[in-house]
């Protein structure tokens, strides 16, 4: 039987899950907000590295390959989360992942995977894909340099056994809640986009020169890209994982504010019940003590 104290309990219980469920919401909209900022810093430096890579290749054309070589060799980097209350937002990347990697149409023999995310791990491997390298993912903006250092040796260490490519799997944010699976190769670089770079108008009448070699120039620039790659990819991936993480708080407060009002209306009628019951139990002794 549903009591006027044990109301009063789930009350107390839902308005200080309410409470927290609030500040969490809060933390997650100061997370969006400082990801966010990480990302628009990246946008001064990738000028400046594209402005180099223009220069580079307006002198040597022929340094842009020719078209990127699928090759049969991959190594993917799925960046997912390691905490929790985010919705499916780690099942929906695994999955891309894996269906871009079973793609028949590729031909990959020799594939590796390091995960960012220890959610992350267990999605792949439910779905067959097994990890080859589990690293934390950062969980502030100040941890995403040191973090996409390691990446770097990480895929550096692999190409050493032959060429291949690197692609990158995260969700990318659209709004503050909306976010969606993306897929980019970082290694070898895109013909297109540096073709793109190279036909630039440059903004003076002279070319800057350098004392070192063009190849030299040119592969510690390709450096840099991959840099600002995996650094922006790993911010948008976690300014969508605050994302999700906000929508699921934004949600479980309306629910929990619906269930408060159903609560307090029930605990309302119990309350005037009981109320209603000792009022009738005080006439009926006074009646009876009338009839005495």
């Amino acid at each position: 039987m549903v009591t006027a104290a044990s109301l009063e309990r789930r009350l107390r219980v839902g308005t200080e899950l309410l409470s927290i469920v609030s500040t969490m919401k809060g933390l997650a909209a100061v997370a969006i907000h400082e990801f966010e900022e990480a990302v628009g810093a990246l946008r001064e430096y990738t000028r400046t590295v594209e402005q180099g890579l223009q220069i580079v290749l307006t002198r040597q054309p022929q340094l842009i390959p020719a078209r990127t070589e699928a090759g049969e060799r991959v190594l993917a980097v799925v960046i997912g989360t390691d905490q929790g209350l985010c919705g499916p937002i780690n099942r929906e990347i695994a999955r891309q992942a894996s269906r871009w990697l079973t793609q028949p149409a590729l031909h990959l023999t020799d594939i590796d995977v390091i995960a960012l995310g220890a959610r992350v791990v267990r999605e792949l491997d439910a779905l067959g894909t097994p990890v080859d390298e589990e690293v934390q993912l950062a969980s502030s903006v100040e941890g995403i340099g040191p973090l996409v250092q390691e990446l770097i040796f990480r895929i550096e260490r692999w190409s050493r056994d032959g060429a291949g490519r690197v692609v990158l799997f995260y969700h990318q944010p659209l709004q503050r809640t909306r976010h969606r699976p993306w897929i980019r190769q970082v290694v070898p670089p895109d013909p297109g986009r540096l073709r793109a770079i190279a036909s630039r108008p440059w903004p003076t009448r002279t070319l800057p020169a350098t004392p070192h070699s063009w190849e030299e120039l040119f592969t510690g620039l390709l450096r840099q890209d991959l840099l600002i790659a995996l650094y922006r990819a790993v911010a948008e991936a976690k300014a969508a994982e605050h994302g999700a993480r906000l929508a699921a708080m934004q949600a479980a407060e309306q629910n929990i504010e619906e269930r408060l009002e159903r609560l307090q209306n029930q605990y309302h009628r119990v309350r005037q019940a009981q109320i209603t019951a000792e009022l009738l139990d005080v006439i009926s002794g006074f009646e009876a003590l009338e009839e005495d």
